[in-house]
């Protein structure tokens, strides 16, 4: 099996190319080049700034009296919102307060049911779930207890269950694991 005349070119080629990697590589080597005048720059600005940061990490907050007493005022007012909230979630949940308040004002009480416990509230657009006993529940849902009781409403506060075809109703308080 003898080697056309293309595929010697191509050997002959290849061979002349490592040969001249070769000679460059041991008697030409290359340096590496140094920092450009950016990098340099770059360097110089961020030592500066580090410089300037542990300095002012080293020197004493000057807080006189007055910032204090205005600290220690302003940190025993209620706060007026939650800072976490946008607009429409702060609103939802100002409107979801005042059925709360609707609920204990003309409410009924009464015991339905023992050994339920609402744990979790998930709420997302116009849908709310409510974590009863371990299971999640919508608005209209029968619970999985005999006696035939359905969630009528959900906060994020308390969740509201009755029977169906009854005025009763009993209102689970939201139960904080700790």
């Amino acid at each position: 099996a003898s080697m056309s005349k293309r595929e010697k070119i191509i050997v002959g080629l290849m061979v002349l190319s490592l040969l001249y990697g070769a000679v460059d590589l041991i008697f030409f080597g290359r340096k590496k080049p140094g920092p450009t005048a950016i990098q340099r720059q770059q360097s110089s600005t961020l030592a500066t700034f580090i410089t300037e940061v542990s300095a002012g990490m080293k020197t004493e907050p000057k807080i006189g009296q007055t910032d204090v007493k205005y600290i220690i005022d302003r940190a025993r007012e209620p706060f007026k919102g939650d800072p976490f909230l946008d607009r429409a979630q702060a609103a939802y949940f100002d409107d979801q307060r005042k059925k709360d308040e609707e609920l204990r004002a003309k409410g009924s009480q009464a015991p339905l049911a023992t050994g339920l416990a609402y744990t979790g509230y998930l709420a997302s657009g116009d849908t709310a779930l409510a974590v009863i006993n371990g299971v999640e529940y919508e608005v209209g849902d029968l619970l999985d207890v005999p006696g035939g009781y359905v969630v009528q409403l959900i906060t994020p506060t308390q969740a509201v269950i009755g029977r169906e075809g009854s005025t009763d109703r009993l209102v689970l308080p939201m139960e904080e694991s700790e």
